[in-house]
């Protein structure tokens, strides 16, 4: 006999597809979305113009050739990237990395080949072509919307629409006859208030109170003056370092944390070797939560965590270094911000800002001769314009999540704590950065007035900062070579197999990590 089938597995469609199909189909052409196309023509014609005068590999020969590129490119991006987007969707974690990488070449590409008068020496030309392109066009955007970031928001509420349109439409009874089962009819009314926890990493109640006194931080004084808000202090205790507070608020336990990093003696049994424990290192993360975690966290009974150390035992973890991974097709926000023109391309391109805006600084501070300052090259180049385009990444995560109407959202923003780190606290640098963390509630606040439910907004702060001298500026010498000079017997090796190795060498291991 054959084994019956249920008519519903038979007739079901691979996951990836239906996700991709259900992207599709929530894709309406709206005004606004008309709107936008006129604004992105007008916007292509000046970019494309200047990308065709700088780039000799791509060229249209006059005027009437220019307009139709850019007809072709609008064309082209209007049907291919709904496609690109569902395929993003569909793939999720590394393979939406790569087409948000590659969208705009191919569009690109797509829209030169179907032109007669247009040529192209190659995809790698067009490549370079689309990024040339795409810096061009968020700094025109940029100069257009005064500097502020409306186009992105307008791009965020899009998305929260289809999420909420999806969201609508999963919970309608399905009619179709193969399904044997239906979803729960929605809740009767609105659903009860939600809670959004924002963390501004590393940021003193006293820098904060500042800040707001001397208006440097508009949107956290409007919320203080009208009373929707308190500031209220808080002191961390030992150790005053992010995991150690996540822990805390995520989990109500920091005993499993003593500092940002140690080092873990062997078993006396000898199951387990020394080893040295960085709670930025997603298997150790996910070593300390189990050590954590009870099933009672912050974040359970659906909640999100985005962008933090542990989960809290939420339901649903983006970016979480205790879950390591990236987004995957359950999250369209995602997938959305990476083909979007003005999510991850734009955030690359302001990325690269932050890097030349880094040079200057870190070089200003140098000339004027200002102490004591940390060293700000190496892997800090790449850091600082990471936690910028986290922040909008961040951004999209939230929005999607608030669109589906998570009851508790946590998310960490590092913006300001990198610069500070390295420039100082109260630094012009860093105060900028503060600032710009101050936009981005803005900004969450009017995400958040289309949302499923109603979100009350917290702000809070994992630790603070001092300004001082580093240990080598001070003594002449960093703390790990006074620990290898003062340790001048040997050392068991971390491995736990008895040999000596010279004295030092575990102290020196830690300071790599150190660095990084």
């Amino acid at each position: 006999m054959q084994p019956q089938v249920d008519a519903g597995k038979r007739h079901r469609l691979p996951e990836p597809v239906r996700v991709a199909l259900r992207v599709l189909r929530g894709y309406r052409p709206t005004v606004a979305r008309m709107r936008a196309l006129v604004r992105s023509m007008a916007t292509s014609f000046v970019v494309l113009g200047t990308t065709l005068w700088l780039l000799p590999g791509v060229t249209a020969s006059g005027l009437v050739a220019m307009l139709w590129l850019v007809a072709l490119v609008t064309a082209v991006g209007a049907v291919l990237r709904p496609l690109l987007l569902a395929l993003a969707t569909a793939l999720g974690g590394l393979g939406a990395l790569a087409i948000g990488v590659g969208v705009q070449a191919v569009v690109m590409y797509v829209a030169l080949r179907l032109d007669p008068e247009a040529h192209v020496a190659g995809f790698a030309v067009a490549f370079v072509a689309a990024w040339v392109a795409v810096a061009l066009a968020a700094i025109v955007n940029w100069l257009a919307d005064a500097g502020t970031d409306d186009t992105f928001v307008s791009e965020i509420l899009r998305l929260m629409t289809r999420v909420r349109r999806a969201e609508s439409r999963r919970r309608r009874p399905d009619r179709r006859w193969w399904r044997r089962s239906r979803p729960e009819p929605p809740p009767a009314g609105r659903p009860a208030d939600g809670l959004l926890v924002i963390q501004l990493d590393g940021v003193a109640a006293p820098l904060a109170q500042w800040a707001v006194r001397a208006g440097n931080l508009p949107t956290l004084g409007r919320w203080l003056r009208s009373r929707s808000h308190r500031m209220t202090r808080w002191h961390t205790g030992l150790p005053a370092t992010t995991p150690a507070a996540q822990a805390g608020l995520l989990h109500g336990d920091v005993r499993h944390v003593p500092a940002y990093r140690w080092y873990e003696k062997a078993a006396a049994d000898g199951s387990t070797p020394g080893r040295l424990v960085v709670t930025s290192r997603p298997r150790d993360a996910a070593d300390i939560e189990r050590r954590l975690s009870t099933g009672d966290g912050l974040l359970r009974d659906g909640g999100v965590s985005i962008s933090t150390a542990f989960s809290g035992d939420a339901s649903t973890s983006l970016l979480t270094v205790s879950r390591a991974g990236l987004p995957g097709r359950s999250t369209p926000g995602y997938a959305a911000f990476m083909t979007s023109p003005y999510g991850f391309a734009r955030a690359v391109v302001l990325s690269a800002g932050q890097v030349l805006r880094e040079l200057h600084e870190a070089r200003r501070q140098r000339v004027r001769g200002v102490q004591p300052r940390g060293d700000r090259r190496g892997s800090y180049l790449a850091l600082r314009p990471l936690a910028s385009l986290l922040n909008d990444l961040n951004v999209s995560l939230i929005a999607e999540q608030m669109a589906r109407g998570a009851p508790v959202i946590f998310c960490d923003f590092v913006d300001y704590d990198e610069v500070a780190h390295h420039a100082g606290p109260a630094r012009p640098e860093a105060m900028a950065a503060l600032e710009a963390l101050d936009h981005t509630l803005g900004i969450l606040e009017r995400l958040a007035a289309e949302a499923a439910r109603d979100y009350h907004i917290v702000v809070l702060s994992d630790h603070g900062q001092s300004q001082g001298a580093t240990f080598r500026q001070r003594y002449g010498e960093s703390l790990a070579q006074v620990v290898a000079r003062l340790a001048a017997w040997p050392v068991l090796s971390p491995a736990g197999d008895g040999r000596p190795e010279p004295a030092g060498t575990s102290v020196e291991a830690a300071g790599r990590v150190e660095q990084w």
